[in-house]
């Protein structure tokens, strides 16, 4: 695994074509991903996915005969359900059930080289544990759930000479 491995775009895609293919596609949630322009008022829920922080420690020695780094990411989902007459007051726990099954503890996240070929496996983050798990004060007419996670990765490396 190269620097390529812990590349800011290809953890936001891989993280983005993850969650597509498992929360939306799968489980038919709508998701408001960053920089996407996304029409709330025509949904009556969905999800809104989140890097927030990221940070690096390096380590003198990742393998045998390399450097690396452990990157850990806070990865954080806000969970929107709109109150109406078809809404249950419970649906942003349901939704809550739904992403931790696909974000338990250990499950591994492929990353792609979307700044190269798109196609190329890299390696994997990991989902460490949760950081924040709660529901938000009721908001006009919103239900709202925060829940983050730690991802991380180590990337190896040999300095050069």
């Amino acid at each position: 695994m190269s620097l390529e491995l812990a590349s800011s775009v290809n953890i936001k895609r891989s993280l983005d074509t993850y969650i597509k293919t498992n929360i939306y596609t799968t489980e038919g949630i709508y998701v408001d991903f960053e920089g996407v322009k996304f029409d709330q008022e025509n949904k009556a829920e969905w999800i809104q996915p989140r890097i927030l922080d990221s940070r690096a420690t390096f380590l003198r020695q990742s393998s045998i005969t390399q450097y690396g780094e452990n990157v850990s990411f806070l990865f954080q989902t806000n969970i929107f359900v709109k109150k109406g007459g078809a809404t249950t007051s419970d649906r942003h726990y349901a939704i809550r059930d739904t992403m931790m099954k696909y974000f338990k503890h250990n499950q591994s996240i492929t990353i792609y080289d979307y700044a190269g070929s798109g196609v190329t496996n890299l390696g994997y983050m990991k989902v460490r544990g949760i950081q924040d798990d709660f529901s938000m004060r009721e908001e006009q007419n919103f239900y709202q759930y925060v829940i983050s996670w730690e991802l991380y990765l180590t990337r190896h490396f040999t300095f050069p000479t």
